[in-house]
């Protein structure tokens, strides 16, 4: 049995996109999975996704990494997710909401232009926990609120190079972990820095601590 998909790209990542309510998530088993992104014997591709409506000018982006293996979000491929869904009816092109495993947000399919756009929090700068004494091994002459100011800054001090690529942040050896709830009152929000002003730089997706010493650059 033949299934329609479409082969898409976003930002140096490609993808197996499927319309699911043609082909839904049921459908495709691990092994399946695996042989469909397989670059020798397959169709080749990073990881495959599936769009399904998830109710008004909503679409459900389900991802699975070329492994097989389900992820909560991959960026590259919310954006192809959101260009497809404008293009298939599921979603209006100047706005709708991808709902992922990980949150719901808000994107958008840029008119006259392959381009679209994920409406993604910024995170702001970490307070280091412990491991200060390797950071500043790493970044020697630098006083401690400037040993993470920034992400540049911030991946060399924890170490982070171009081998991390493409690494799930819910495993060894870097991963994210819960932390506490803050309450809004303790966050601030700005529009975004250092992005070109034809992206959306003027959202207020930007948050930080109000009081954080390790906060790169304030509005």
């Amino acid at each position: 049995m033949s299934t329609p998909f479409f082969k898409m790209s976003g930002s140096g990542n490609d993808f197996v996109v499927l319309d699911g309510r043609v082909s839904p998530p049921e459908a495709w088993p691990l092994e399946r999975i695996v042989a469909v992104c397989d670059r020798r014997h397959g169709v080749g591709a990073d990881g495959l996704v599936i769009l399904t409506p998830e109710g008004p000018n909503a679409v459900r982006m389900t991802f699975y990494n070329a492994d097989g293996s389900r992820a909560a979000m991959c960026g590259n491929a919310a954006l192809c997710s959101t260009r497809l869904s404008a293009r298939l009816g599921l979603a209006a092109p100047e706005g709708m909401e991808l709902v992922t495993d990980a949150a719901t947000y808000s994107t958008r399919s840029v008119a006259q232009t392959d381009r679209a756009e994920v409406r993604l929090a910024d995170v702001g700068m970490p307070r280091p926990v412990e491991g200060i004494e390797t950071a500043r091994e790493r970044r020697p002459g630098r006083v401690d609120r400037e040993l993470m100011r920034g992400p540049g800054n911030l991946a060399t001090a924890l170490g982070i190079t171009g081998v991390h690529t493409a690494h799930p942040l819910d495993r060894p050896p870097l991963w994210l972990a819960a932390g506490r709830a803050v309450p809004d009152a303790e966050v601030s929000i700005g529009p975004r820095i250092g992005i070109h002003p034809d992206r959306a730089a003027d959202w207020p997706q930007r948050y930080w601590l109000a009081r954080s010493l390790w906060v790169s650059k304030r509005a």
